[in-house]
Parts: C-alpha cells; structure tokens; sequence
C-alpha cells in the first residue's frame, strides 16, 4: 500500500497540508472507497469509516458503521454503530 501522499509518513503537525485521499478496497467481497486521513488530521470532530489512519509507526482502519475520533490525550477512539 502506497502512503506517500503522506510525505513524512504522517507525523506532519501541519495537518492543514494534507490533502484527503481515497483508495478503492475490498470490504465483504464487495469494492468500496475508503478514506486515507493522517492522525492529526482527525481531531475532535467524528470521522465515519471506513477510513485509514496513519500516524508513520501504525495504521488504523475503521470499518464502515464505526466512527473515530481523537480525545484530548491524542487517543483514536473508535465507537460502532455511531
């Protein structure tokens, strides 16, 4: 999987620079686009999967009927159903 658009492997703290990406994956043998976000680009507003987090030593990936979001100590919260 190519994360280059990344640039430094996500641990940019200017996440104003990042531009949001989408790959085409497979979930449940069907194909659907999924988000590509870096960490600091979550913040504290809810993001709906599916989406991939990187953060250059991990990678997340919130499937579809889950939601993430990043709480005050830069923990990814991961809820489903929401």
């Amino acid at each position: 999987m190519d994360f280059s658009i990344f640039g430094d492997g996500g641990t940019n703290k200017n996440a104003s620079n990042f531009t949001q990406e989408f790959i085409e994956i497979t979930e449940g043998g069907k194909a659907a686009q999924c988000k590509l976000m870096t960490r600091q680009s979550i913040g504290e507003e809810i993001s709906f999967g599916p989406v991939l987090i990187e953060d250059g030593t991990s990678t997340i990936y919130v499937p579809p009927n889950w939601s993430a979001l990043c709480d005050g100590a830069n923990n990814i919260i991961l809820r489903q159903g929401e």
